[in-house]
C-alpha cells in the first residue's frame, strides 16, 4: 500500500508500507501471531524516502533483525539506547526507526530492488517474520519510436519500429495502429521486447502508430506517422490521336503516368537519351518526319526510393510516294517484252507486282519483268498492283502487234472515295513473231 508520511525526512518524497505483527503472551508458554505468508510488494520511486513500517506489540528488548536478500544489514534491540548496527556499505541509505521499521533515504535506483526480511526475536516467544519485496523505479521520460530503415518502402521483407526511453524501466508495452491495438497473433507483425516488426511491408501499413509504455510509477504514449513509399506501378501510356500509323506532317502527343508515392517522375527516351521535348511525362511532336518514327520509352522513377520502371510504344510514320504508279512495255533487241512498273518515293517504298504474270514476286519502288512474246500476251492487259500503307493504286499496259496503250487508276486507302485518272499513249513499233 502507498501512503504519505508526515515529513520526518523533510524534502523527500515519502512512502511507507505498514505491516502489523501482533505478538501476545499467554502464561509461561508465550505464543505469537504472525502475518500471512508471502512478501508484500512495494514499488518506490528512485530518490524518495521509503519506510517499511511494522508494529510489534510485545514489550521492549525484543531483537529486531533486517536482511536485504540473504545479507543481514540492520540489527537492534527494541528500546535500547545503543545505536542500531547498520552494515557500513548501506549506512547512508538504511535507517532503523524506534519501532523497528526500516527506512531507505534517497533510495538509489540500483542495488536496492531486493527482498527485505524482518525478524523479531524474544525469549519465550516464537519468532515473528515479514517479507517486503521492494522494486525501485524511475518515472518514464523521453520515449521515442525510430523506424528502421529510415525509409519505409513497400516490399521490404522486414521493417522495424524500435522503441527507446531515456529514463525509466518499462514493464509493459502496447502497440496501436490508428487507435486499434496490434495483436501478437497476427502473422504480419512480431512484437519483440523493444520493437515492432512488420513483415512484407505494404502500402496499407501506412498510418498512425502509437506506443504505450508503463511501469508502476508512470505511463507515457508516443506516436509516429508512418508513410510507406511505393511505385511506380504499371505505367499507363496514351498516344493521341490513337492511330496505327501517322503520316509525315501530322502531330501526335504521348503521355505517361503511374501510381506511386511520391508521384513518380516521368521522362520519354528516344534515340538513346531523354527527348528534349519531354515535360512531366508529356511529349508533343508536331510536323512529323519519317526519322521520328521508332520506339519511345517512358521511364518512371520514384525519387525517394530510387525504384524505376519503363514501358515502350512504337510510332510508325509513313510518307506518301510521289505522284502515281506508271506502267510501260517495250520490245528488247531480242524481241522479248519488257514490262515496267514504277512508283518513286515514299516511306516505306511501295510494293509493286504484276500478279497475273509474275508468279507473286513483289518488288519495292521499281519492277521490271521480261517475258518472251506470245499470242497470249498480244492485246492482253497486264495490271500492276501498287501498295503503300497510306494508299493503294494500280496501272495497266497492253501490248499489241502494232502499238500498245497505258491506263492508270488510283485509290486512296484513308478515304472512302476513289480517284481515277486515265491517259492513252500510242506508240508504233513492229514486233516480230
Amino acid at each position: 500500500m502507498w501512503l504519505k508520511q508526515p515529513g520526518k525526512y523533510r524534502g523527500h518524497k515519502t512512502m511507507f508500507v505498514l505491516l502489523a505483527l501482533m505478538v501476545t503472551f499467554k502464561g509461561a508458554e508465550g505464543q505469537s501471531e504472525v502475518p500471512p505468508v508471502g512478501p508484500v510488494r512495494v514499488n518506490a520511486e528512485a530518490g524518495s524516502l521509503v519506510t517499511l513500517s511494522v508494529l510489534f506489540s510485545v514489550a521492549d528488548d525484543a531483537l529486531v533483525k533486517w536482511s536485504m536478500g540473504s545479507l543481514p544489514v540492520v540489527t537492534w534491540t527494541l528500546g535500547s539506547d545503543a545505536p542500531a548496527d547498520v552494515a557500513g556499505a548501506h549506512s547512508d541509505v538504511l535507517r532503523l526507526e524506534r519501532d523497528g521499521s526500516l527506512s531507505l533515504v534517497d533510495v538509489p535506483l540500483s542495488g536496492y530492488s531486493q527482498n527485505y526480511t524482518v525478524v523479531f526475536t524474544k525469549s519465550g516467544v516464537a519468532d515473528a517474520q515479514a517479507v517486503f519485496e521492494l522494486k525501485v523505479y524511475e518515472r518514464l521520460q523521453n520515449a521515442s519510436i525510430t523506424p528502421e530503415p529510415a525509409l519505409a518502402v513497400e516490399g521490404l521483407e522486414v521493417f522495424s519500429l524500435r522503441s527507446s526511453v531515456q529514463q525509466g524501466e518499462v514493464e509493459r508495452r502496447r502497440w496501436f495502429l490508428d487507435g486499434e491495438e496490434i495483436s501478437s497473433s497476427s502473422p504480419h507483425y512480431s512484437l519483440q521486447e523493444e520493437q515492432l516488426l512488420i513483415h512484407q511491408l505494404r502500402r496499407g501499413d501506412a498510418g498512425s502508430y502509437s506506443l504505450q509504455l508503463r511501469n508502476p510509477l508512470s505511463e507515457v504514449k508516443v506516436h509516429l506517422n508512418l508513410t510507406v513509399l511505393y511505385g511506380p506501378d504499371e505505367p499507363l501510356l496514351e498516344v493521341l490521336p490513337a492511330q496505327p500509323f501517322y503520316e509525315s506532317g501530322d502531330s501526335v502527343t504521348l503521355s505517361c503516368r503511374a501510381e506511386g508515392l511520391p508521384v513518380p517522375s516521368a521522362d520519354w527516351l528516344f534515340g538513346g537519351g531523354v527527348h528534349p521535348g519531354s515535360q512531366r511525362g508529356i511529349l508533343t511532336l508536331t510536323n512529323l518526319v519519317v526519322a521520328q518514327g521508332g520506339s519511345y520509352t517512358c521511364q518512371l522513377r520514384n525519387k525517394m526510393s530510387g525504384a524505376r520502371r519503363t514501358k515502350s510504344t512504337v510510332l510508325l510514320i509513313y510518307e506518301r510516294p510521289v505522284g502515281y504508279p506508271e506502267c510501260s512495255v517495250h520490245a528488247t533487241v531480242s524481241n522479248d517484252l519488257q514490262y515496267r512498273c514504277q512508283w518513286p518515293g515514299g516511306a516505306p517504298r511501295p510494293s509493286l507486282a504484276f500478279p497475273s504474270v509474275s508468279n507473286g514476286s513483289v518488288t519495292a519502288g521499281l519492277l521490271n519483268l521480261t517475258l518472251a512474246p506470245s499470242e497470249g500476251l498480244d492485246w492482253k492487259t497486264i495490271v500492276c498492283h501498287a501498295q503503300h500503307p497510306l494508299l493503294e493504286a494500280s496501272c495497266n499496259v497492253t501490248a499489241r502487234t502494232a502499238r500498245y496503250s497505258n491506263t492508270c487508276t488510283l485509290r486512296h486507302t484513308n478515304t472512302p472515295t476513289r480517284k481515277h485518272f486515265q491517259r492513252q499513249i500510242f506508240q508504233h513499233k513492229s514486233l516480230s513473231t
